[in-house]
């Protein structure tokens, strides 16, 4: 995906995804919030309910971390979706002491 967009297109430009790296996410509040959604899983042979949508610390469906993050969003209603033309900015300047001055 991050081949596919061009800053000058409309940055509100949403494509479906299966899944998400970890670079940068942006997450609506509700998502973690919700007390609502939950996911039955398996982990280590218990059954587990999960109560709102978080980065998982066990495998969910065979996805680690933020890959299994995102498949927990799907089981939950929520669509995922990548912003190609949404362009984030890193900074390779040091950062400066907040006690130097």
């Amino acid at each position: 995906m991050a081949r596919m967009g061009d800053w000058r297109n409309n940055k509100d430009e949403e494509i479906n995804l299966d899944g998400i790296g970890g670079v940068n996410i942006l997450v609506k509040a509700d998502v973690h919030r919700s007390g609502m959604a939950k996911v039955n899983v398996m982990a280590e042979s218990k059954a587990l309910t999960c109560t709102g949508i978080n980065f998982p610390c066990y495998p969910f469906e065979n996805q680690a971390e933020t890959e299994g993050f995102a498949k927990m969003a799907k089981r939950a209603g929520y669509q995922v979706v990548g912003l190609p033309n949404y362009v984030v900015w890193v900074s390779t300047a040091p950062l400066q002491s907040m006690s130097a001055g």
